[in-house]
């Protein structure tokens, strides 16, 4: 409720001044320990970690901030892989990143870190401000402008503004990261990161990909650094990574140190999940989803040969553009190739027509607009996949759809 919120936000402003004014006395930080971890054991979260830290711990670490409306998490993790190869790093756990998440993991922040990753989300104007003027970053990264959580900032020029709230705790010899060609972060004089254009500060350009991973070339100011070979595939997690690599150059870390660490990446890194079901190869991707985080998925199955199926379900908070986003859910699908669409959801409607329009047969998509029924999204894709298939899962966390692939691994055991 607001209330809570409000005392979270009152709480951030405490924690910031506690732990970036080392002269205040240990029995403030204390005080506010200990109604933080009430507020924490309210929520649900396990606060035996934070009652066990010395209570003089004071971060003295970089801190870099990451937000965006897709590839904040993923960027996280491999910054984080990449960053505690080379030092003392900590990082938000999960995709943690709202005000509890934030508080959560300042509090839990080992005292010689030199390194503080911070995961900041959103759902409004102004809590990556309040967020940002607390945790005071050294570096920002601003990974992409998409439409996540439209239905509450009506544009993508509001949610643009929002995500730029990232630099209100910047000092000015901070550095903010942000997309190459965006056009909506133009005005905000950040170095720019690319997987593709050689013109930007920062450039992965791919030289060769497979299932097995991509080759690349990491570029820096128009000149190579390294060449490699990373466990990764896909536009959107190249993307990650490029973000990932430049961000350890602006903080200062060997070159060398850094094309070391990425042999350390490997598939715990991301939210996809692989595991094989009677023949067939199911990505789970289902946690949470965008337009945009859906196409990236789509792009994904391109790397694998066997038929391409994708199990696809509701975005939420998209309000007045729920219709459209849908329908262009759709004609990704088939831009992308898809074969076999299964639909589960309420919006599923829009994505067929999406779908049909754009030269999926309606014989290929099947339709099942009860969130609650989900055997029948069982039975449809047991009866029509075939082995060999490709099967991908996406949709937002409310549809259920790893309780869905639970039910049909089961099938397989029972």
């Amino acid at each position: 409720n607001d209330l809570f919120i409000k005392v979270f936000e009152d709480l951030l402003w405490h924690l910031a001044l506690v732990f970036w004014r080392k002269k205040i006395r240990t029995k403030i930080l204390s005080s506010i320990r200990k109604e933080l971890i009430e507020r924490l054991e309210q929520s649900g979260v396990n606060t035996k970690g934070i009652k066990e830290e010395k209570l003089s711990n004071i971060l003295d670490g970089k801190v870099i901030a990451i937000t965006g409306s897709v590839g904040k998490t993923t960027t996280k993790e491999l910054l984080f892989t990449i960053m505690s190869s080379c030092s003392k790093a900590h990082a938000t756990s999960g995709n943690y990143n709202n005000y509890v998440g934030i508080a959560h993991t300042i509090l839990t922040t080992p005292r010689d870190a030199e390194y503080i990753i911070v995961e900041i989300g959103m759902n409004h104007m102004g809590e990556i401000g309040k967020c940002s003027r607390a945790i005071r970053p050294n570096i920002s990264i601003i990974t992409r402008i998409g439409t996540a959580h439209i239905g509450h900032l009506g544009t993508r020029e509001a949610i643009a503004k929002a995500k730029l709230e990232i630099m209100e705790g910047m000092s000015e010899s901070g550095t903010l990261l942000i997309p190459h060609g965006e056009e909506l972060l133009m005005g905000a004089m950040g170095e720019t990161v690319s997987i593709v254009d050689t013109n930007a500060d920062f450039c992965l350009a791919p030289l060769e990909s497979s299932c097995g991973g991509t080759t690349f070339v990491f570029q820096g100011y128009g000149k190579e650094i390294f060449r490699e070979k990373a466990s990764i595939i896909g536009d959107g997690n190249l993307r990650a990574l490029s973000f990932s690599i430049a961000c350890a150059i602006k903080s200062g870390i060997d070159s060398k140190r850094i094309r070391e660490s990425i042999s350390g990446i490997s598939s715990n890194n991301f939210r996809q999940k692989y595991m094989g079901w009677k023949g067939r190869l199911i990505i789970d991707d289902s946690y949470n989803a965008s337009l945009e985080s859906i196409v990236s998925s789509l792009e994904l199955m391109r790397y694998f040969s066997g038929r391409r199926c994708a199990v696809l379900g509701d975005i939420h908070e998209l309000g007045a553009q729920t219709q459209s986003i849908h329908f262009q859910v759709g004609a990704e699908a088939a831009r992308l190739g898809i074969d076999l669409l299964f639909l589960h959801g309420v919006y599923s409607p829009y994505i067929k027509k999406g779908a049909v329009l754009s030269g999926i047969p309606e014989s290929a998509i099947f339709k099942n607009t009860n969130l609650s029924d989900l055997h029948t999204t069982v039975a449809a894709i047991k009866s029509h996949s075939r082995p060999g298939d490709i099967i991908l899962f996406k949709a937002s966390h409310t549809c259920r759809f790893s309780t869905l692939i639970n039910e049909l691994i089961f099938e397989e055991n029972s």
